[in-house]
């Protein structure tokens, strides 16, 4: 951890200060106090990218840091006790939109109405080997993960955050610990959200792919 300017404030009071209009409670949370974590979180997404993912963490603060003062507890609304892995999904999405572009940049995306794409989608819904490539093939896409974030309920989606941070497969006991539960708990939750999401995105793949 790199040294706070506000030692004595927890997150959440670095958050209420920002809700006030100042910019500096926001930038000490992402570039000093949590700043290694959310490295970490934008490295994995993009491929150990660090400096990219250095880049997309000060792109999103000074985002945060542009909003008006009345916007800011709409626009940055985190669980008083869930400051940092709020942060962490922040940086997930804008990492993930990132990777896409990359992507499409390199030719490696394929167009919607394309046949391919309707083919690749409706296999990233069979989860194989890599379990956490499912996650990650839909959430490329913003319309579905925006779909799927608003039909999961707070502890869902933290859950879905939890196992993107961990890596998907073979984490479930580090999942576990975390969490404070047991590991068939773990294996059971991610067995309901599959179906879940898988009932979610149908619907939205077969209309992107019309």
């Amino acid at each position: 951890m790199l040294v706070t300017e506000f030692p004595e404030k927890t997150d959440w009071e670095l958050v209420v200060v920002y809700y006030k209009g100042e910019n500096e409670p926001m930038w000490d949370l992402t570039h000093r106090r949590h700043l290694p974590f959310l490295t970490g979180i934008a490295r994995r997404a993009l491929w150990n990218s660090t400096v990219v993912g250095r880049d997309i963490i000060t792109e999103m603060t000074i985002e945060f840091c542009h909003y008006l003062e009345d916007e800011r507890p709409k626009k940055f609304c985190p669980n008083k006790d869930k400051v940092r892995r709020y942060l962490g999904s922040c940086v997930k999405y804008r990492a993930f939109n990132a990777v896409k572009k990359m992507k499409k940049s390199r030719g490696l995306v394929p167009v919607y109405g394309n046949s391919n794409w309707e083919e690749e989608k409706r296999d990233s819904l069979e989860v194989g080997k890599n379990e956490i490539q499912f996650l990650r093939n839909l959430f490329e896409i913003d319309e579905i993960y925006r779909e799927i974030r608003k039909k999961l309920d707070q502890e869902e989606n933290e859950f879905i955050d939890l196992w993107l941070d961990f890596g998907g497969k073979g984490k479930s006991m580090k999942m576990a610990l975390e969490m404070d539960v047991s590991v068939e708990e773990v294996n059971n939750t991610k067995k309901r959200l599959r179906r879940k999401i898988r009932k979610i995105v149908r619907p939205l793949l077969k209309n992107l792919s019309d």
